[in-house]
């Protein structure tokens, strides 16, 4: 029975209404005020109808987002599977049932199948919620997919094994396939960059931290790790008559003198032999504008510099040569332009006191007008063949 309760409330009361067993017509009524057992009913009933559309939505979501819910009871060796679970290993819902510990394995790749053996042995020891990667072949096209497994033990027997478990996993081949071509692209890069003598490096302002790329440290005859990374450390391995060189590149680059940090220097190798380098690199500032890091590319440039240097001796001998011969001796090219000349023939051709470098890079004829056209054909039929 409703009834109207103090200050306009409404109650609900349960009355019970008998005959009086000693007097006839009169009756006997028990009331119950049962107001709160009526209210938690309803509100029981309320939450069990939000809870369909709740669960709805969370399925939903699940399915939108490709996440397969499992359990898994040791008792029974058996597993309950959301519909998303079973489309992940390729399976219809419709018609498939929860497979067993050992039905679930022969779907794992064998080299993985150690893995949740070795994650469920560690979850049980350290009462942890676990997360592990592994691969599977699908059941209706072969095809192999990584997935996610997040998960958690929460119920144990008395020797702390697990005996229920939940989780979800979560197809995650898109995200493998994309670093499969990351580490591709690295490495290829890698490979390009130590063929050319190419090695990244940056250095943190604020900490005078250093991180070289790995080939550096090979270039320099230095262990996986023998670099410090810091500053001091960089510039010791320096040649010291060119750390005065390399600090004003620096210092330029980071006030702002320079468009950019560019300095060739020498470096000394584990083994006490010289690495000349070129490097190049660019400031990095933050959103204030303050300068925060220099980063840039090493350039090896030792068997360019060896070059160089082989042919400015060649040069050197040859014009030592030239000067100190017992006879005038010139350098021309196919166009008759002097490239290099004695001092004994200026004198013999008749252009002392001229210098021999007044020569060079002139023509004969313009130099020695009066000198016959046909002997001036000479020498370049000569080249000619």
């Amino acid at each position: 029975m409703l009834a109207a309760g103090p200050a306009g409330t409404t109650t609900w009361w349960n009355l019970d209404i008998v005959a009086h067993p000693e007097a006839p017509g009169i009756v006997l009524i028990t009331a119950y005020d049962v107001t709160g057992q009526i209210l938690a009913s309803r509100e029981a009933e309320d939450a069990s109808a939000a809870l369909v559309p709740i669960d709805s939505r969370l399925r939903l979501a699940q399915d939108a987002a490709g996440i397969g819910t499992w359990e898994w009871e040791a008792s029974t060796n058996r597993q309950a599977w959301s519909p998303r679970q079973f489309r992940l290993y390729g399976l219809d819902p419709a018609t498939s049932t929860p497979p067993t510990f050992r039905e679930w394995n022969a779907f794992v790749v064998p080299e993985d199948r150690a893995i949740f053996l070795q994650t469920l042995a560690r979850c049980e020891r350290e009462r942890e919620a676990f997360q592990y990667e592994f691969r599977i072949r699908r059941a209706d096209n072969g095809d192999i997919r990584w997935l996610l497994s997040l998960g958690k033990v929460i119920e144990t027997d008395s020797d702390g094994h697990a005996t229920r478990i939940l989780g979800v996993n979560l197809d995650i081949t898109d995200r493998h396939a994309r670093e499969d071509a990351m580490r591709a692209n690295e490495t290829r890069l890698r490979i390009a960059s130590e063929a050319a003598g190419i090695n990244p490096w940056e250095w943190d302002l604020a900490t005078d931290a250093v991180v070289w790329g790995d080939g550096l440290e090979k270039a320099l005859g230095l262990p996986v790790g023998g670099f410090a990374g810091t500053l001091e450390a960089f510039r010791a391995l320096v040649y010291p008559d060119d750390v005065p060189h390399v600090e004003a590149g620096f210092r330029k680059a980071v006030t702002g003198e320079a468009a950019e940090y560019r300095a060739t220097f020498r470096m000394v190798r584990a083994d006490g032999t010289i690495r000349w380098t070129e490097s190049r690199g660019a400031l990095i500032r933050d959103d204030a504008g303050r300068a925060v890091r220099l980063v840039g590319m090493d350039y090896d440039i030792t068997a360019q510099k060896a070059s160089m240097d082989a042919v400015l001796e060649q040069e050197s001998r040859l014009r030592q040569f030239i000067e100190h011969a017992p006879v005038g001796l010139a350098m021309f090219d196919t166009e008759m332009r002097c490239l290099a000349v004695s001092g004994r023939f200026m004198t013999e051709v008749g252009l002392a006191p001229a210098s021999p470098e007044d020569l060079v890079g002139r023509r004969l004829r313009d130099v020695l007008p009066e000198i016959p056209s046909a002997w001036i054909a000479i020498p370049p039929s000569i080249l000619a063949g």
